[in-house]
């Protein structure tokens, strides 16, 4: 049977452009990447990993200027894990701003097209199943979008990186994400990176994301966390001062100098925890970091105390 990467390079000579708006850059700073568009062949008794069809692969050069958004209205984010060189590397209608329930009510959401049914937990299970230390056929970091159908359903997208600079570069188009998810290299980040933070600005002002959306991680150093938004206006007030000129190396450089004073691959995970929360907590982000069991079972709410600059882990309730 034709494995994943045969029908990649079967179907890989479909491409479409990608245009951008403001100035183009003068010097390209993206690197190549691979963005594929599938839904899965609904043939019963096979996963999502096992086979699916392209409805559209691009490939192509990003160019992000004028405040650093990637072809406004076109939907493009790029996500990825900072490692100290490369930035690279992580969304559910809900009727209430309670963190735990928002995160619950996403968990449980069905995702058609998969077979047999998958949930928004059973997909963060099919991301650790194929990282690349358990599935060395991906060795790259990959992503699923699971967008709002005319239905309000909820479909997978699949999203993968093609170069070794640890980005997923995005093509999300109009449709509005309520869960978002992807993965880190074992040489990247153990937990949210500065790029996946901006990627989420970015999809926000392109209207792909909301305050709904609810963000997921899943690493090969062997952790599991998610994101989700508790004030979008303390969100947008801080990221628009905070990224703006993002697209200038020495601005950008500045920000990913600052965050890694904070959170970086050679602090432990407890500390790059530790790191993240201050970080959302000092910055008034507006958003609520949650860690996963090994089995997505089980989520704690990290909430960082300033008074003693530790981090407590509170736990969600089932």
């Amino acid at each position: 049977m034709e494995n994943i990467w045969q029908t990649l390079a079967r179907s890989w000579p479909n491409f479409v452009n990608i245009f951008v708006s403001g100035t183009m850059c003068y010097e390209n700073k993206h690197d190549y990447a691979h963005i594929g568009d599938c839904d899965y062949k609904n043939t019963p008794g096979k996963a999502p990993t096992d086979s699916y069809s392209y409805t559209g692969i691009s490939y192509e050069i990003i160019i992000t200027c004028d405040g650093g958004g990637a072809s406004p209205g076109n939907g493009s984010v790029v996500t990825g894990p900072y490692d100290g060189n490369n930035p690279g590397g992580g969304f559910g209608n809900t009727i209430t701003n309670n963190p735990c329930n928002k995160l619950k009510n996403s968990l449980s959401k069905n995702i058609i097209g998969t077979t047999p049914l998958k949930t928004t937990k059973g997909m963060l299970q099919i991301l650790k199943e194929n990282l690349p230390s358990v599935n060395p056929q991906i060795p790259g970091e990959i992503a699923y979008g699971m967008y709002q159908n005319a239905s309000n359903e909820l479909e997978p997208r699949f999203f993968e990186e093609l170069d070794i600079a640890h980005n997923i570069e995005a093509e999300l188009g109009f449709d509005v994400y309520p869960v978002f998810m992807h993965t880190h290299k074992a040489s990247g980040l153990t937990i949210f990176s500065l790029a996946d933070i901006f990627a989420i600005k970015d999809g926000i002002d392109n209207g792909n994301f909301n305050e709904n959306t609810v963000f997921y991680l899943v690493t090969d150093n062997g952790t599991q966390y998610a994101m989700t938004i508790t004030d979008l206006n303390s969100f947008n007030a801080w990221t628009n001062l905070y990224f703006a000129g993002w697209e200038f190396d020495n601005i950008k450089k500045l920000k990913e100098d600052e965050y890694e004073e904070l959170i970086n691959k050679k602090n432990n995970i407890d500390q790059n925890e530790n790191g993240l929360a201050r970080f959302f907590d000092t910055k008034f982000a507006g958003i609520q970091l949650f860690k996963s069991s090994p089995d997505f079972s089980t989520w704690q709410q990290l909430i960082y105390n300033p008074l003693t600059n530790k981090t407590t882990k509170t736990n969600c309730p089932n």
